[in-house]
């Protein structure tokens, strides 16, 4: 009597996780980038009006996708933190928008190019030449020392 007890209450615990899992169907809707790009900027414009202008603005720097895979782009990896915070928040809401369960959301950092700094003189002058070919025929007519 005491295994057929034991048997009744395993099956018991069965039936609710199986039901669960049959319940729980993944919805494949098909969608357009345009779809995705318009519930991004309306999460954006909801995350600004809560107050939330940190959120809004890594929102603005934009996205790609690759297949069900949306991948925000960071311009450095100290943004990556403020990111995961609203994470969830984010694909829940994309999910839901476009009834899609297959959709992934990462990041990825894009590096900016990096001028080279100028700091003395003739470099600041040299860098200004290039930009402004006239400014050579200026410094040559006046007789100016850029290095003075």
């Amino acid at each position: 009597m005491r295994a057929a007890v034991k048997t009744n209450i395993k099956e018991e615990k069965k039936h609710p996780q199986e039901e669960e899992k049959q319940t729980t169907a993944t919805r494949t809707k098909s969608y357009r980038q345009e779809d995705i790009a318009e519930q991004w900027e309306a999460f954006r414009t909801e995350r600004l009006a809560k107050g939330l202008d940190k959120d809004a603005l890594l929102l603005k720097a934009g996205f790609r996708t690759d297949g069900h895979k949306i991948l925000l782009q960071l311009a450095n990896e100290a943004l990556a933190p403020s990111f995961e915070r609203m994470r969830f928040d984010l694909l829940h809401y994309l999910r839901n928008a476009v009834e899609n369960d297959e959709l992934s959301l990462d990041y990825e950092v894009i590096q900016m190019a990096k001028e080279k700094m100028l700091y003395t003189d003739k470099e600041k002058f040299d860098h200004l030449k290039k930009k402004y070919p006239l400014l050579q025929e200026l410094q040559e007519k006046l007789r100016l020392d850029p290095e003075f």
